[in-house]
């Protein structure tokens, strides 16, 4: 019991030094969704938007600033 009390007390710990964004990629003249754009934070963390546009980034960072690609569209760097 000792043992999985101590393995749970780690997790949590790794659980609050995690930073999180959320958000929606639309696009600037239109205002639509952009399905299945990328976010990249860093070579370690990026992710997908899905269907409706909407995106999770977790990262073990603070995020400052990230990058959002899209087929068709420039790249853009947003601050955070």
């Amino acid at each position: 019991m000792k043992q999985i009390y101590f393995l749970f007390l780690i997790f949590t710990f790794s659980l609050q030094a995690q930073f999180q964004v959320n958000g929606i990629i639309k696009d600037a003249t239109t205002h639509k969704p952009l399905p299945f754009a990328t976010i990249i934070v860093n070579e370690n963390t990026n992710a997908i938007s899905d269907v409706d546009g909407k995106f999770s980034l977790l990262s073990s960072q603070k995020i400052g600033v990230f990058q959002v690609s899209y087929l068709g569209f420039h790249s853009i760097q947003i601050a955070v």
